[in-house]
């Protein structure tokens, strides 16, 4: 965790990455020539050292790996192969993560965040093993391998400077989707993480942070979200569910959530898998004026609906906006015949 890779480091990594390889991908240990994973991962640590390591101190700084990371395009296809099979039920299964309420898990990370609320990599590390042993650890060393490769993946996306620490919280929000518990359980560890002021409400800008976190361990760990996100970035996906969210949830109107309303909101939705599930793709113009109902209505008459949602000024907010296109839907008198229908 001091900033730096250095070869020993990178030889690790490497090692797991082809064990990974040589058990996922028939063919692999032949093209390389019969090497062993440690062979090969010396052996490529080393070709590594000599492109990349620019100033010859032995060492690799963030700068000089994504330097060189981001021209090594068969480097980044054998990261990608070698992480293809980091699904959801995976990390679960080998972070332990499914046995544990998010306060159960949280309370186990907390012990080894510092003062300020950060965990250094070293940390997370140990953080995990911890929670691992306490549910009987791991039981062969392909699983081991394996937990090494998802644990630096996990940890690299909330590293985003790369200065080896990231935040507790931020960390904490992302992981709570790989927890168990019952939906009252889930929702009120998840207002105690939103809530990041400790005012009693989450704001918009906290709910943000929050989804932020939890959309970057969803893009990791489930493949096809980003696809279905319409390649948005997780920050991106995460203003505009927030912003969804709290046209649903915020009843009164006041620009924030108590745990009342969030609770309710919260009841209705089966997992945060769902938000992303909900967020459109790709629509025609047919399919808007269909699912809009629009096609039903004269200028004339979609205009007057909306007039009277506006403002003094004539402004729509947006949840005036929603509003309005659920009284021109409900004045058809059509529903949604599926959900997906309804997420559109």
């Amino acid at each position: 965790g001091d900033g730096y890779i250095s070869l020993n480091e990178m030889e690790r990594y490497l090692t797991s990455i082809f064990k990974v390889m040589y058990e996922t991908l028939p063919g692999t240990k032949e093209k390389a020539g019969g090497a062993t994973p440690e062979q090969l991962a010396n052996a490529t640590a080393e070709q590594i050292f000599i492109e990349a390591d620019l100033n010859g101190d032995g060492k690799l700084s963030q700068e000089e790996f994504r330097r060189w990371y981001a021209q090594d395009e068969e480097v980044k296809l054998v990261a990608q192969v070698a992480e293809d099979w980091i699904t959801v039920e995976e990390t679960q299964r080998l972070t332990k993560l499914n046995n544990y309420s998010p306060q159960e898990a949280f309370d186990t990370m907390a012990e080894f965040a510092t003062e300020d609320g950060c965990l250094t990599q070293k940390a997370f590390y140990q953080a995990f093993h911890a929670l691992i042993r306490a549910k009987g650890g791991l039981q062969s060393q392909q699983d081991v391998d394996r937990l090494r490769l998802v644990l630096h993946k996990l940890f690299a996306i909330f590293d985003v400077d790369g200065n080896g620490v990231v935040d507790f919280s931020e960390m904490a929000s992302g992981f709570s989707v790989l927890c168990h518990g019952d939906r009252h359980t889930k929702a009120s560890a998840a207002f105690a993480l939103y809530d990041y002021n400790g005012d009693g409400f989450i704001s918009l800008s906290e709910m943000q942070r929050y989804l932020t976190s939890v959309f970057k361990v969803m893009y990791e760990t489930q493949p096809g979200v980003k696809d279905q996100a319409g390649g948005l970035e997780p920050s991106e996906l995460a203003i505009v569910t927030a912003e969804q969210i709290f046209v649903e949830a915020d009843l009164n109107g006041d620009g924030k959530l108590s745990l009342d309303e969030f609770t309710k909101w919260y009841s209705q939705d089966t997992e945060v898998k769902a938000m992303t599930e909900a967020v459109p793709k790709s629509l025609s113009l047919d399919d808007l004026r269909r699912i809009t109902m629009l096609q039903n209505f004269t200028p004339e008459a979609a205009f007057e609906i909306f007039a009277v949602k506006a403002d003094g000024e004539g402004y729509l907010n947006k949840r005036s906006f929603f509003e309005a296109f659920k009284t021109i839907i409900e004045k058809t008198g059509s529903s949604f015949v599926t959900e997906a229908e309804k997420d559109q």
